[in-house]
């Protein structure tokens, strides 16, 4: 047999050219084999045939000790040069999936020869033939022990090397080989030189395919593969120092055991963080959507197997996102995660929204919180993410940071939204692109106020709201506050004395329909923000603790979009604090503290809404920053509000609105009423609102609030008094 000598010189282009060298150096070895076969079959087929064996040829079972091929130095010269020109190429050669595969498993010469046997029925099914042969059996077209103690043992060392590796398949073995098919248990093999072994489907894939990504996991696991070349390089804007000391970890582990767990919010850069890793580390990522693995044991643990396998093979780090999902189960594949975890060997990272309490793996673990970017940074992003399509200026840039606490992810997000929005608007201007991206931060955020509290229609102006002149410059001082706190907390330095107060809390005082609410509509619409009306029966509980539970919970959710919560009827809650005689005493001005730590704390605005101020606990108001008192409406008020509450188009007959004013000793939300009340009169009669429509409403309206409103108060209009 010759070989070609500068063959050697040859690199492998391809995994194919290379599997041809060995095939051909495997046929060598089978040819041996073959020739050697009449010497070491004690068995002949005539005794099979027979189901006995004779005194002669027991006897010679008992004399033969040879358990491995026994090459001829012409055989051992021509495998010898065959596999250095094989060897030689292959230094040379580079890209080749079983290099990575030798590298990363620290395969041996020895694991070499066991790895190309199992291959080979896979590259030509001439090999299931020949082993069956070798095996005296044509059922048996599988690897055994035996037969790769034969093909591949050379040495009695190696013999037991064999029996030590795949006898159980212990360790990294246990990777890349399996037990063939089950049998029925009363035909088992009764030993394990001939129990069948395989290559994992996995590996095979691996060993054959250069397109890694065609590869699909069992069940519906939702994994996906990402390789070195195409990882991330997105820039990190933010969290630079954790970045730098992950780098750190994973080169004082460098290929060990090592966990990391990132904690925060969708868009905080978890992904981007691990992905940043990964190429540091000169690693692929296996990202793995953990609420999708199965819920049964056999399909869990198969695919969480197959996918260690992926990741070994493939250099990866394993990603679990989601892994509250999967804990929150609290079934038995956590144990299953934890001791199949174990048997991998590189890096992990657990993505999680919260901090959670992880299985204990036995490995060194790192938990990396992403908080939400400090208010400097949140500048920094929505100036970086807005595209020239999207104009922001740094004033408007600053304004979108103090109301929205967003990841770099969300900002990202919100503008691309804001973006594609443009397309479909002609003659943009500054203040439309702002209004597009309040628009589009408020349609990601899920923030779930609504189970809390009702959220307000934000519809009216200041010149909708009938007050005093120094109610209105306190309300607009407010709204000064919350668009100017940067400035003041921290580029004049208040924030370093004054921790907290950077929003701000208000207290409306006054009768009902005085325009409390209105008041608190105008604010959120000057400030572009979302206004809750708290409902108080929601939150307030009879079990201790538990209200201060409810007010943390929309305090947090509120934070999200900086909206205002509007504490309608806030006595209720806020009250005077009782002397201290049981523990359900002692627990609601528990609740009253709380509360103000919760709205000196919160950076947006608060604002608490009572009929009657004499109730509140004065030590409580001595920390409301503004306190608003909603008068009565004087007649000059008041004939403002009749007017303003009549719509332009509604058809009606000239009133006489000083009358109006004089004679009904109404706040606006009763004037609303009866002008309602009057025009449906007026829809079902003549069409037109007239005066006498307007009386008939009123009267109605005392009635309902059981005033006496007395015939000779109506003068001339007296005709349309009915009784009251």
């Amino acid at each position: 047999m010759k070989v070609d000598q500068g063959a050697a010189s040859n690199l492998y282009a391809t995994i194919w050219e290379y599997y041809e060298d060995q095939q051909l150096i495997l046929d060598v070895v089978l040819e041996e084999a073959i020739r050697l076969l009449p010497v070491h079959r004690t068995v002949s087929t005539a005794s099979m045939s027979k189901m006995a064996l004779s005194e002669e040829e027991a006897k010679e079972l008992l004399h033969n000790q040879v358990v491995h091929l026994q090459l001829s130095d012409q055989y051992q010269e021509v495998i010898r040069r065959l596999e250095n020109i094989a060897s030689e190429k292959l230094k040379y050669s580079a890209n080749l999936s079983i290099l990575s595969l030798q590298e990363r498993l620290e395969l041996d010469e020895l694991d070499f020869r066991v790895l190309l046997v199992m291959l080979a029925p896979h590259l030509n099914k001439k090999y299931m033939k020949l082993y069956a042969y070798l095996q005296d059996d044509m059922t048996k077209q599988n690897v055994t022990l035996d037969l790769l103690i034969s093909l591949c043992a050379r040495t009695s060392q190696e013999v037991q090397a064999l029996y030590h590796r795949y006898s159980y398949l212990n360790d990294k073995y246990s990777i890349l080989y399996e037990e063939g098919e089950k049998q029925a248990i009363l035909f088992q093999e009764s030993s394990i030189l001939i129990k069948p072994l395989r290559l994992k489907e996995r590996v095979i894939h691996y060993l054959l395919l250069d397109d890694d990504a065609q590869y699909r996991f069992p069940f519906d696991i939702k994994a996906a593969r990402c390789s070195a070349q195409d990882v991330l390089t997105t820039e990190l804007l933010v969290d630079h120092e954790e970045q730098r000391n992950m780098q750190h970890i994973a080169d004082t582990y460098h290929n060990q055991q090592v966990g990391f767990c990132l904690i925060g919010v969708t868009g905080s850069g978890k992904m981007i963080h691990t992905a940043l890793l990964a190429k540091h580390a000169q690693k692929s990522m296996l990202h793995i959507d953990a609420a999708t693995l199965p819920l049964l044991s056999a399909e869990f643990q198969q695919g969480l197997t197959d996918l260690l396998l992926d990741a070994t093979m493939t250099n990866s780090i394993l990603v679990f996102d989601r892994l509250e999902r999967l804990l929150a189960s609290n079934d038995a594949r956590l144990e299953w995660l934890q001791a199949l975890l174990q048997q991998f060997k590189g890096m992990i990272c657990f993505h999680t929204e919260k901090p959670l309490t992880l299985p204990d793996m036995n490995i060194p673990m790192f938990n990396y919180l992403l908080d939400i970017p400090t208010i400097d940074e949140r500048v920094s992003l929505w100036l970086h993410f807005a595209s020239a399509r999207l104009s922001i200026t740094t004033s408007q840039a600053l304004e979108l940071a103090n109301k929205f606490h967003f990841s770099p992810g969300q900002i990202k997000k919100v503008l691309h939204y804001a973006e594609l929005a443009t397309i479909q608007q002609t003659n943009l201007d500054n203040t439309l692109d702002m209004k597009l991206i309040h628009d589009s931060a408020y349609s990601i955020i899920h923030h779930g106020l609504d189970e809390k509290a009702s959220k307000l229609k934000v519809s009216w102006n200041w010149e909708d709201l009938i007050l005093p002149s120094d109610v209105m410059d306190l309300l607009q001082q407010a709204c000064f506050r919350i668009n100017h706190r940067y400035t003041v907390m921290q580029d004049w330095g208040f924030s370093r004395s004054l921790p907290y107060g950077r929003g701000v809390n208000m207290l409306f005082t006054g009768p009902p329909g005085t325009g409390k609410t209105m008041a608190a509509s105008v604010m959120a619409k000057q400030l572009q923000c979302e206004l809750y009306r708290v409902d108080l029966t929601r939150i307030v509980s009879k079990y201790i603790g538990e209200t201060e539970k409810n007010l943390a919970e929309v305090f947090d959710r509120a934070k999200l979009s900086g909206a205002i919560l509007f504490f309608d009827e806030a006595d209720a809650l806020f009250g005077k604090r009782s002397e201290v005689k049981d523990s359900h005493d002692k627990y609601a001005n528990m609740e009253t503290s709380y509360l103000l730590q919760k709205m000196e704390e919160y950076e947006g605005l608060t604002i608490l809404a009572t009929n009657f101020s004499q109730n509140l606990d004065e030590a409580f108001i001595r920390r409301i920053q503004y306190i608003v008192k909603f008068p009565f409406p004087a007649i000059e008020q008041r004939e403002q509000l009749w007017r303003s509450v009549i719509p332009k188009q509604l058809p009606c007959e000239e009133l006489d609105y000083h009358f109006l004013a004089k004679t009904f000793e109404l706040s606006g939300g009763p004037i609303k009423n009866i002008v309602l009340t009057a025009a449906y009169m007026a829809a079902s009669d003549t069409g037109i609102v007239s005066m006498k429509h307007i009386i008939e409403a009123a009267i109605q309206e005392y009635k309902k609030t059981g005033k006496l409103l007395m015939k000779e108060r109506l003068g001339g209009y007296s005709e349309y008094w009915k009784g009251g």
